[in-house]
C-alpha cells in the first residue's frame, strides 16, 4: 500500500511539473488546445455552479492569452457551511467530472480503430482534456475543505480496514490514468523542446 501511495503521489508531482513546463513553453499549436479547452473548463465549472443553485457574478470563456488567468467563472454560493464547502467540491472539479465523461462517454475509441481520421481527432480530444480539464490551482483550492469533508466522513462511516481496501482500490484506478498522462506529456515536452532546438 506504502508503495502504491509512493508511486501516484510521484506520478501527480511529475505530472504537475510537467503541465507547468508545457504551459509555458509550448507555442503556437498550443494556442488551439487552449482555445478550444478553456471554454469547454470554464463551461463544466459555470453548469455545476447553476446545477448547485449558486449565482454566476462574472464569467470568461475565450481565453485571454494576455493574462495570467485564462479563464473564470466566479459565483456566489447560498448554501451555509459545510454543505458549501462540499458546493465548491463539486463546481472545482467539474472540469474533471466532465472530461472523464467525455472520455469515457465518446466512442472514440472504438471509432478510432476504423480510420487515421478517428485516430487523431480523438488524439486531439485527448490532448485537449488533458490540458485543459485538469483543474487549476485555483480549482483545487476551493476543493480542499469539501474534500477533506468528504475524507472524515468516509474515516467515520467505514470501518477502518474496509477504508483501507477502498483507499487502496481508488489509488490503483489512479495509476493508470496518471501513467498514460505521463507519457502523452513526456511526448510533448520532447515536441516542443525538439521544435525548439531544431529552429
Amino acid at each position: 500500500m506504502d508503495n502504491l501511495l509512493f508511486q501516484v503521489g510521484l506520478l501527480l508531482i511529475v505530472n504537475s511539473l510537467l503541465r507547468s513546463h508545457i504551459k509555458a513553453r509550448s507555442g503556437r499549436a498550443m494556442y488551439l488546445v487552449f482555445l478550444l479547452g478553456v471554454p469547454l473548463h470554464e463551461f463544466a465549472h459555470w453548469v455545476a455552479a447553476k446545477v448547485s443553485a449558486c449565482q454566476i457574478t462574472q464569467s470568461q470563456f475565450i481565453p485571454r492569452f494576455t493574462h495570467r488567468q485564462l479563464g473564470y467563472v466566479q459565483y456566489v454560493c447560498p448554501w451555509p457551511q459545510p454543505l458549501r464547502a462540499l458546493i465548491h467540491t463539486w463546481v472545482g472539479l467539474a472540469p474533471v467530472w466532465l472530461g472523464g465523461l467525455i472520455l469515457v462517454g465518446s466512442p472514440g475509441g472504438d471509432l478510432a480503430q476504423t480510420s487515421p481520421g478517428m485516430t487523431l481527432l480523438y488524439g486531439a480530444l485527448g490532448v485537449i482534456i488533458a490540458q485543459c480539464m485538469l483543474p487549476s490551482g485555483q480549482d483545487l483550492k476551493i476543493a480542499l475543505p469539501g474534500l477533506l469533508i468528504l475524507s472524515a466522513g468516509a474515516a467515520l462511516l467505514l470501518r477502518p480496514a474496509h477504508m483501507m481496501s477502498v483507499l487502496e482500490h481508488v489509488i490503483v484506478a489512479l495509476q493508470t490514468p496518471l501513467s498514460c498522462l505521463l507519457v502523452y506529456q513526456l511526448f510533448a515536452v520532447l515536441v516542443i523542446e525538439g521544435g525548439r532546438l531544431a529552429r
